[in-house]
């Protein structure tokens, strides 16, 4: 019962902006990540012309407005990965861009 936390305590913890990882036998829960709000911190410019889907099974979804801008992206991956995981810890499998 010692490591028993109260709701309340681990509320606090993520709505102040401190991560967490609580490992169970099957999953480990990782704190929320706003995925528009990096991507326009780390990318104010490009967010201007792209949008981000979403992310699923640790592969970033990014909308462009056209295929010019998707083309940049796309050989700027590898940055752009470096660049997510310095900024949020994570580490993505892949981004891709579409229009």
């Amino acid at each position: 019962m010692d490591n028993i936390e109260k709701v309340s305590d681990i509320l606090k913890r993520v709505l102040n902006g401190r991560s967490f990882k609580a490992e169970t036998k099957d999953t480990i829960v990782r704190p929320i990540i706003d995925w528009e709000k990096i991507w326009i911190e780390l990318f104010p410019e490009e967010s201007m012309f792209t949008e981000v889907i979403g992310i699923k099974g640790g592969i970033l979804s990014i909308k462009t407005l056209n295929s010019a801008w998707m083309m940049d992206l796309k050989k700027r991956k590898q940055e752009i990965k470096n660049k997510i995981q310095q900024k949020t810890g994570f580490a993505l499998l892949d981004v891709r861009f579409f229009r």
